[in-house]
C-alpha cells in the first residue's frame, strides 16, 4: 500500500475587513527563527542516515568501514549508537526497540461497543498493537514558506507497518441472524504500508497586535 496525504490548513486568519490588523510574516518579525529551522533541514536531510562522527571520519579520510567489519561498532548493520553515528534512523532505532513501539498493550486495551440490527451488541477489543518501521524516515522537513506559511513534508521509500489483536464479541438479539450463546473470536491483524509520503501546508497568520496582548500569566494558564 502506497500512501500520499497532501493537508492545507489556516491558523488564526484576520478577518475580512480588518484593515488594522497586522500579519507577523517569517522575513520582518522571525528572522531568526526561519533561519534555525532552515538550518535545522539542512542538518536532517544531511544525517539520515549517517550521524555526525561518521560524516566527520569520512571528511578526514578515516578508513572506518575497514576497520569495523566485525559487526561490534557503531558502525556495524547489527549495532546503532544513535545520532552520532547512524543519524536520525539511528536515533530512533536507539531510543525504541529497533524502529518499534507498543501503541496499545494488553492492559490498556481499546474497546469499541456498538449495536447491528439483527445481529446484536458487537464489543471490538483491540490490543498488543505495535507500530513498527518508525526508522525509516528517508525526509523530515519543516520549511517556512512565503510570508507566514509552513510546509510540513514527511517521507519514507520503506514504508512501515502495524500489527496486533482484535478480540470480536457478539451477544446476539433474540430472533436475529446469529443463534445460540455470544460469539467469541480471535482475529491477528497486519498492515504494511510499502511507501509513504505526507505533506501539509499550514497558513500560520498572527495577528502582532493580539501577540502583544499576550502576557507570561495568560501562557502559563
Amino acid at each position: 500500500l502506497d500512501q500520499t496525504t497532501a493537508v492545507e490548513s489556516n491558523t488564526n486568519l484576520p478577518s475580512e475587513g480588518d484593515d488594522s490588523a497586522t500579519v507577523i510574516t517569517w522575513d520582518s518579525d522571525f528572522e531568526i527563527l526561519k533561519r534555525y529551522l532552515v538550518r535545522t533541514n539542512q542538518f536532517l536531510s544531511s544525517h539520515m542516515n549517517r550521524g555526525i562522527i561518521l560524516s566527520l571520519l569520512d571528511k578526514f579520510g578515516w578508513p572506518y568501514e575497514k576497520h569495523n567489519n566485525d559487526n561490534s561498532g557503531c558502525n556495524s548493520p547489527t549495532r546503532d549508537c544513535g545520532l552520532f553515528f547512524r543519524g536520525v534512523n539511528g536515533l530512533i532505532r536507539y531510543i525504541t526497540d529497533s524502529g518499534t513501539i507498543n501503541v496499545i498493550s494488553k492492559d490498556h486495551s481499546r474497546q469499541f461497543v456498538f449495536t447491528v440490527e439483527k445481529v446484536g451488541a458487537v464489543t471490538l477489543t483491540l490490543y498488543d498493537l505495535q507500530a513498527s518501521g518508525l526508522d525509516t524516515f528517508t525526509k523530515i522537513a519543516i520549511v517556512p514558506e512565503s510570508e507566514h506559511m509552513l510546509f510540513f513534508d514527511i517521507e519514507s521509500e520503506e514504508g512501515f507497518g502495524f500489527k496486533g489483536r482484535l478480540e470480536l464479541t457478539v451477544d446476539p438479539v433474540e430472533g436475529g441472524i446469529i443463534q445460540g450463546g455470544s460469539l467469541h473470536e480471535n482475529f491477528d491483524l497486519a498492515l504494511n504500508i510499502s511507501s509513504f509520503s505526507i505533506q501539509a501546508k499550514s497558513d500560520i497568520a498572527i495577528i502582532k497586535e493580539k501577540l502583544r496582548e499576550i502576557s507570561i500569566g495568560h501562557i502559563i494558564d
